[in-house]
């Protein structure tokens, strides 16, 4: 079922990806590739509960539905969060138009949206502590599978603090801000690892699509001691600590999410 794309804006009236949506075509089938790589290992239910924190105008979240709903045949619940209520209500439309059932868009924050139980929980350039909020949201829900792809990385940023030898590498403001990228995403795997996941980072696209290339993946290894506060692994959370001494970072946004 492809007529979402043309409700989208991607195709044009012979069928063809318009020029300037090529990179996002590109960019969601690639996600779909991924996608399709981690769960064809996962034993997911007949009836999946699906969650895309962040949805905007709905690109990933139909594809998403679609490949769920018509090339693995399960019966899809997903939801679409979106703080934008003109993005909700376009999606809505859009949904209905095509006749996916078991898709609709909501309006609130990450953090706070009520959503059912999840099995697979997305979240495609969540800006900034948004990424914390979905994951921390898909770890609390004991989500099977997590998908982040993190952008603009600002909390460790601001408060990270080198001293002797690794001030050399923050010296320059490009590699300091590199550097808190690849801690900040460091720590968000480590912190899944932590609370039960089997967890890797790859470059998902080409940087000349989009610099936003990382994603980090999660599988669900073993249930949490309690739904609503499992408790993470002593020996990863020094690991994490000590990391965060490391580069004199007194907080990470996700770790304080999940103590809470």
């Amino acid at each position: 079922n492809q007529y979402y794309l043309y409700s989208l804006g991607m195709l044009n009236g012979e069928g063809k990806v318009k020029p300037d949506m090529q990179d996002k075509y590109r960019q969601i089938n690639k996600y779909i590739e991924i996608v399709d790589g981690i769960i064809k290992d996962v034993n997911l239910p007949a009836k999946v509960y699906v969650a895309d924190m962040g949805s905007g105008k709905g690109y990933l979240t139909f594809a998403i539905y679609d490949y769920l709903a018509t090339r693995l045949q399960k019966e899809v619940e997903m939801t679409g969060v979106e703080l934008r209520k003109e993005l909700v209500d376009s999606c809505n439309k859009i949904s209905q138009d095509v006749g996916y059932n078991g898709l609709s868009f909501k309006q609130g924050s990450i953090e706070a949206a009520e959503i059912p139980s999840v099995d697979l929980l997305i979240a495609l350039h969540a800006c900034d502590t948004a990424t914390d909020e979905a994951i921390y949201r898909g770890i609390k829900a004991g989500a099977q599978v997590i998908l982040c792809s993190p952008c603009c990385h600002k909390q460790v940023r601001r408060v990270m603090e080198t001293s002797g030898i690794l001030s050399e590498i923050t010296q320059f403001g490009i590699l300091a801000e590199r550097q808190a990228e690849i801690l900040t995403d460091t720590i968000r795997a480590l912190i899944l690892e932590a609370y039960g996941y089997k967890t890797n980072v790859a470059e998902f696209i080409a940087t000349e699509h989009t610099p936003k290339n990382l994603i980090i993946s999660a599988v669900k290894k073993k249930s949490g001691s309690s739904p609503d506060k499992p408790l993470p692994d002593p020996a990863i959370m020094k690991n994490i600590n000590e990391l965060k001494a490391l580069f004199q970072l007194k907080s990470h946004y996700l770790q304080e999410l999940l103590e809470k």
